[in-house]
């Protein structure tokens, strides 16, 4: 059986994550907690409900959400806003499919590399000039080794032009085995 990968987001037509116009691949679970994070709900390696407060209805219109929630892990704030609490929420999912107004989100599901390089190659077309391609980031993609490995071989057969956005918090050996088949790497150095 192909082995799976944990992603959060594809953004197509990034112009920022290497050279060229890429596909950037987000990986989900990273091993750190900056306090500037950008991507919070890339740390946990698993999927998880994300809440916009601003798409929320309020419990005046709605309180699906809460009625749906066997762990009582939604609750209203004075002016009818949901709040997850989270030390009570087992990541069901079931909030996602009864909110009317798309308030809440899976962050995280299972592609096999294959899947996701088909998903990636739709853009090709933007790729030829520039040197532009696949990029992998996170979370921290060195998280995920083998099915990063799995992916870059894959998207170099397809001649595909690689990069990463790493922190490099990982075993040596995988990021010597991924930089087997990147062209880019962007080191990401945490400092307090």
């Amino acid at each position: 059986m192909e082995k799976k990968g944990l992603v959060f987001n594809i953004q197509h037509y990034s112009l920022h994550d290497g050279p060229g116009i890429r596909t950037i691949v987000f990986f989900k679970g990273c091993p750190l907690r900056c306090r500037w994070c950008c991507n919070p709900e890339s740390q946990n390696h698993y999927p998880e409900v994300s809440y916009d407060e601003k798409r929320c209805l309020s419990s005046e219109v709605c309180s699906k959400c809460q009625k749906v929630c066997k762990n009582n892990a939604i609750i209203f704030s004075a002016d009818g806003k949901a709040i997850i609490q989270r030390d009570k929420c087992s990541n069901c999912m079931k909030c996602i499919a009864e909110c009317p107004a798309k308030a809440y989100k899976k962050e995280g599901t299972d592609y096999t590399a294959a899947k996701l390089l088909a998903i990636v190659e739709q853009d090709s077309v933007f790729y030829r000039s520039g040197n532009g391609g696949l990029t992998v980031s996170g979370g921290e993609p060195l998280m995920q080794g083998q099915f990063l490995i799995d992916l870059l071989k894959a998207a170099k057969k397809s001649r595909l032009s690689t990069a990463m956005e790493t922190c490099g918090y990982a075993d040596y050996s995988i990021l010597k085995q991924a930089a087997e088949y990147l062209d880019t790497i962007l080191f990401d150095i945490k400092s307090r």
